[in-house]
């Protein structure tokens, strides 16, 4: 069993836990609450809708962008603080912003090399807030990709841009996907020419036997699911089968 299979098996099994944890104190929330304001950006939204149960409006600050464990891969946090609007009535967002009342998280990845880097290793010296990712636009709202951790985004795209390559090579031919002379089909070709990864908006793991991988996409209309013949060295897997979905419609459900 590789060294790779026991990390995926971690990573899909893992839950967060507390080995210790010291009693409450006004000091450890005066250090927590200045270290999130270390990282927060000055910059706020204010946006209307319930994407937090019961608000009205919410203030949303994002996290500086910081580098993760894989080359290529950056991140940012989102919280948003939920407002209920006690007035009533048509206003601005930041008028309907009256009783804070509830928080919500989410973390969100952007890729911005052509391929994400894959290593097991975490750097040793690991320092979030030097390279490349400290410079692009941690306020930007497209090309941000929702998973649950960089491992899964690294490992994802990689098995995307395995996927895709097949495709655009055509030497292994893939029901629906092409024609009988090698051709990208119609159905295809909508997804392969897609933009990557800035119309890749979610990446997430399905289940799949082990110890071949399977992810799921959500790239612009399309929502694909990938399953990979593994290899030893992720670079080498194989693609085994893919499903393109549009707007409910299987586009394409085929094995090379």
């Amino acid at each position: 069993m590789t060294v790779r299979y026991l990390v995926l098996m971690a990573v899909a099994v893992a839950t967060p836990s507390l080995a210790q944890q010291a009693p409450p104190s006004v000091a450890a929330g005066a250090k927590a609450r200045a270290g999130l304001d270390a990282i927060l950006q000055s910059d706020g939204i204010f946006e209307s809708g319930n994407s937090l149960e019961g608000a009205y409006t919410e203030g949303r600050l994002y996290t500086r962008p910081v580098s993760t464990g894989f080359p290529g891969v950056c991140r940012r946090d989102m919280v948003a603080v939920g407002y209920a609007d006690v007035k009533g009535g048509q206003r601005t967002y930041t008028d309907m912003a009256e009783m804070p009342f509830g928080l919500r998280a989410k973390t969100e990845y952007r890729i911005i090399t052509g391929e994400a880097m894959i290593s097991l290793d975490r750097p040793r010296d690991y320092q979030p807030f030097k390279g490349p990712c400290t410079a692009i636009d941690g306020m930007a709202r497209d090309g941000w990709i929702s998973a649950d951790s960089s491992w899964t985004v690294a490992y994802g795209y990689n098995a995307l841009m395995i996927a895709l390559g097949t495709i655009r090579e055509g030497k292994r031919a893939i029901p629906g996907c092409h024609d009988k002379k090698g051709r990208i089909s119609r159905e295809c070709s909508g997804f392969v020419s897609s933009a990557f990864p800035g119309d890749v908006t979610d990446i997430r793991q399905c289940v799949s036997k082990p110890p071949d991988p399977c992810y799921a996409f959500t790239v612009g209309n399309y929502w694909v699911t990938i399953q990979l013949e593994y290899r030893p060295s992720p670079r080498l897997d194989v693609l085994r089968s893919i499903v393109i979905e549009e707007d409910n419609t299987i586009m394409v459900q085929g094995t090379p």
